[in-house]
Parts: C-alpha cells; structure tokens; sequence
C-alpha cells in the first residue's frame, strides 16, 4: 500500500507560490527527516475541498481534476526538514526548489507559500544586500521567478517576515 505524505502546498499553491524558488532546500543546513511524524498521518480536507494524503513516507495532493502531486522522502526530489515547530516541505522542481512551511497539529495542518506582495518583494531585496538574488526570466524576458540562496539566519528571518503569507488549512477527516 503506497503510503501518502503531506505536499498539500506545493499542488494548492504551484500557481500562485512559484515566483520564489532556492537553490538547495531550506533550511540549508538543517538535516533531512525521512519520514513524516505519525500525528501527521490520515485524510485532511479544506474548507474548498482539496484534499491531503499522508502517511510515513509519501504524500498525495489532490486540488479537484486538474490538480495533483505526490512526493515520497525516500527520493531526492522531495526534502522534509524541522525549524523550530514549523517543517518545512521541499519539493525540487528543474533545477530549483519550491518551498513549503507548514505546522502539524493533531487534527490539523497549515501550509504556507511564497506570495509575491510589496512588503515580500522588500524582503527579498532585504535579502539581496547581503546575498545575490537572481530574477529568472522566460525565453521571451517575462519574469518568472526570483531564485535565493539564503543562510539559515536570512530563512528564519524570510519566515519570521511572512515571506509565505499565503495559507491553507487543512482538518482532518473524522
């Protein structure tokens, strides 16, 4: 039996949270958990009916027909890390990572993503002073995404800030 996992923002959120990536997953020098804690496990459901899997390793998100993504810890593409009480889902994508926070309770979980606002696009400058960002362009010059390479200082600050403003939260099935 496939076992499922928690990316319910990574699905959810790929349209809208995919104007920041990394380059390595976050935070950088914290190490990998290879598998989801159990409290995790079960059937969650939003308010708008999409749908989050999870179990030891593997994960499935379902937003309606069109949406889906799945991911497994014991592959590459797919890093789960704590910082603090938060965890944090990486998910690879080409050659960047999307990232993910999100906070477990027993009967609940709310990821988070990157929303490109003002106030986030002053962070991400913030960032820049002490670091490079790279704005990354499509083939015909329109913006895509701004690519970081933050320390784990500059992430705790990003997360700190409310660089991933965007949210949804998900409730267990009874």
């Amino acid at each position: 039996m496939k076992k499922l996992i928690l990316f319910p923002i990574l699905a959810l959120f790929l349209s809208s949270c995919t104007a920041v990536k990394f380059e390595s997953p976050q935070p950088s020098t914290a190490p990998s958990i290879s598998e989801f804690p159990s409290k995790m496990h079960g059937i969650f459901v939003s308010n708008n009916e999409d749908t989050l899997f999870i179990e030891k390793h593997y994960f499935r998100y379902s937003g309606g027909t069109e949406t889906g993504v799945d991911g497994d810890l014991s592959k590459p593409q797919t890093v789960l890390k704590k910082m603090n009480s938060s965890y944090i889902l990486n998910l690879y994508d080409k050659d960047n990572w999307n990232v993910f926070p999100f906070k477990a309770s027993k009967n609940k979980i709310v990821t988070h993503c990157a929303n490109l606002t003002s106030e986030s696009e002053q962070l991400i400058m913030e960032v820049q002073e002490s670091r490079p960002v790279r704005e990354i362009t499509s083939e015909d010059g329109k913006f895509e995404y701004y690519l970081l390479a933050p320390t784990d200082k500059e992430f705790r600050q990003l997360l700190r800030k409310n660089l991933f403003s965007e949210k949804k939260i998900f409730k267990r099935l009874k």
